[in-house]
Formats: structure tokens, C-alpha cells, sequence
């Protein structure tokens, strides 16, 4: 064939184009694997001041240290296992600056109402319950009333923070990243495997909070359903939350979830 039916060769890159495109493409895989260290220092900030309002006094400072470093450990691998699970565990990870600022708003307000909502419903249903049928649940409620409200903010505070840590950041995560390595795929993961796992997490997080009602009352049967069921429904939001919008969601709506229970909640329920 002549010149003229021959198909026109495709351009060529030069060597230094090729040579930037990869440098580029390389930056940026970088970028995506390497360490949030900001997301890091600010998770340690805030996990630091929970962990010092939440520890008896007086403060023990070796005790004190211990437990900032076991933090540590625990957030530096729930953002490792995150970010290597296809998750991004913070909202303030997932957009560009300029983006942020609509985009917070909406996913904060959501998450308030979506806490302050669930809050009331655990009111609703325990301030409904038949005396006759669980006394203890409505007792236990009703002496947080004699506690400062002031106090019991800043064990909302705390309790929303740290738990979300473990149960969100860490536990959540760490099944994630190995349902993955189970399936041998680094493709996030699929709703079914994200709402199996936050349904399991959510027990867990259920059955965590059972410790403090041994405290204070026979562990019968149905004391055992209904703290496992109802904190089980904060799970499950908190969860979804978490996957959906981020870690500050989900601390925040637990932050009012519990607010509406344990600093609002006990005034109706003692009176």
C-alpha cells in the first residue's frame, strides 16, 4: 500500500513525558498508601483528652502514659487497616479542601439528628417498659440523676470518643481488611459484607456495655436482651455512619445518643 492508505502512526510520547506521567502516577499511589499522620495527631488529641477525663482520680501519670500509648497503637492500626481495607475513616480524608465545607455541614447535621433521634427512642422505650416487667433498667437510669449534669457530659463525651475508637476505627476495620485478605481482593468491600460485619460488630458492642450493669443489678435474661438489643440499635447506626460518612459521625451521633440518655434522659425518668 502507498503512503496515503497507510493508518497514521500513533504519537509517541518522549522519554521525559513518559518519564513525568510515571513520576506522577507514582506520587500519587504514594500519596494514597502512605500514612495519615494528621489524622493521626488529631485522633491522638482527642483520644488524649477522653482518656484524662475518663480515668479515676486521682490521675496515676505512669498509668496515665501506658494507656495514651496503647491508644496509640490502637488508632495507628485502625487508620492502617482502614485505608488498606478500601475505607477511608475520616471524613476530613475524603475530599479535597475546597469541597469540605458544604459537604460537613450536611454530614454533621445528619449525624446529630440521627443520634439525638436514636437517643430518644432508647428514652421512649425505657421510660415505656412495664415497671413490673424490668425495674432495674429504669432504676439504673433513674440514679444517674443524683450525678452532676457537668460530669455527665463528659462521660458522654468520652464514652463517644474512645468507644467509637474501638469499636468503629479498630474492631470495625480490622474485620474488614480480613474479610479481604479472606476473599484475596483489594476491592472495597461490597454492602453485604459491610452490613454483616457491622451487624457483628454491633453485638459486640451490645455485650461490652453488660459490665456496668453487673454492677448494679442481677444479670437475668432479659436485663441481658435489652442492653445487648438496645445498644446493639446504636451499633448499627453508629456503623453505618462510620462506613457511610466517616468516624467524626459516628462519634458525634453517639456524642448525642447519648446525651439525650444519660445528661437529659435520667431527669424524666427520676421524676
Amino acid at each position: 500500500m502507498g503512503r496515503a492508505g497507510r493508518t497514521p502512526a500513533r504519537p509517541i510520547l518522549s522519554h521525559s513525558s513518559t518519564a513525568a506521567y510515571r513520576k506522577k502516577k507514582a506520587c500519587t499511589a504514594m500519596k494514597q498508601q502512605s500514612f495519615p499522620w494528621v489524622s493521626f495527631y488529631i485522633l491522638m488529641g482527642m483520644g488524649g483528652m477522653a482518656l484524662f477525663l475518663a480515668l479515676p482520680r486521682p490521675l496515676q501519670p505512669a498509668y496515665f502514659i501506658i494507656s495514651l500509648a496503647l491508644l496509640g497503637v490502637l488508632v495507628g492500626a485502625g487508620l492502617f487497616l482502614s485505608r488498606n481495607a478500601g475505607l477511608n475513616p475520616l471524613f476530613l480524608m475524603r475530599d479535597p479542601p475546597g469541597s469540605r465545607l458544604q459537604k460537613l455541614i450536611r454530614v454533621f447535621g445528619r449525624a446529630t439528628l440521627v443520634g439525638i433521634g436514636l437517643g430518644t427512642f432508647i428514652l421512649a422505650a425505657i421510660y415505656f417498659l412495664p415497671p413490673y416487667l424490668l425495674p432495674e433498667i429504669q432504676l439504673r437510669f433513674s440514679a444517674e440523676a443524683n450525678i452532676a449534669l457537668w460530669k455527665r457530659a463528659v462521660i458522654a463525651f468520652d464514652s463517644a470518643v474512645l468507644e467509637e475508637y474501638v469499636f468503629r476505627l479498630f474492631l470495625f476495620s480490622f474485620l474488614i481488611w480480613l474479610a479481604g485478605k479472606i476473599r484475596l481482593t483489594q476491592k472495597p468491600p461490597s454492602p453485604k459484607i459491610l452490613w454483616g460485619i457491622n451487624a457483628l460488630i454491633a453485638i459486640g458492642f451490645g455485650l461490652a456495655h453488660l459490665p456496668q450493669w453487673y454492677t448494679i443489678t442481677p444479670l437475668t435474661p432479659p436485663v441481658i436482651l435489652t442492653v445487648v438489643f438496645l445498644n446493639s440499635i446504636g451499633g448499627l447506626a453508629f456503623g453505618f455512619l462510620y462506613f457511610e460518612n466517616g468516624l467524626e459521625a459516628a462519634m458525634l451521633a453517639h456524642f448525642w445518643a447519648d446525651i439525650v440518655l444519660h445528661v437529659i434522659g435520667p431527669g424524666y425518668l427520676h421524676a
